[in-house]
């Protein structure tokens, strides 16, 4: 794996990692998870595809990225997620 390409995984990597249960007193329409995908610059990465998978279940939910490289998913119930990205497909937002 190369650069870029080793670096967005990395980061991904670390996001996923980093996401927990939602705190019980969340509201019922969900929880907002947002996110960054940067290059080795730290410049955010136009129009990656990003998965949200809940833990234990066969649904995914995806979005792409911003211009500035944000991806957000809204109405998130409580629970342990998996994010993945789509590095390979970028396309504008």
């Amino acid at each position: 794996m190369q650069g870029p390409v080793r670096t967005i995984l990395i980061s991904v990597i670390y996001l996923a990692s980093a996401l927990v249960a939602f705190p019980q007193a969340a509201s019922r329409r969900g929880q907002t998870v947002t996110g960054s995908v940067p290059d080795p610059s730290g410049a955010g990465v136009v129009g990656i595809e990003v998965s949200l998978k809940p833990e234990g279940r066969a649904a995914v939910r995806t979005t792409r990225t911003s211009a500035e490289g944000v991806f957000q998913f809204n109405a998130v119930p409580l629970g342990k997620f998996e994010v993945g990205i789509c590095a390979g497909r970028t396309n504008s937002p």
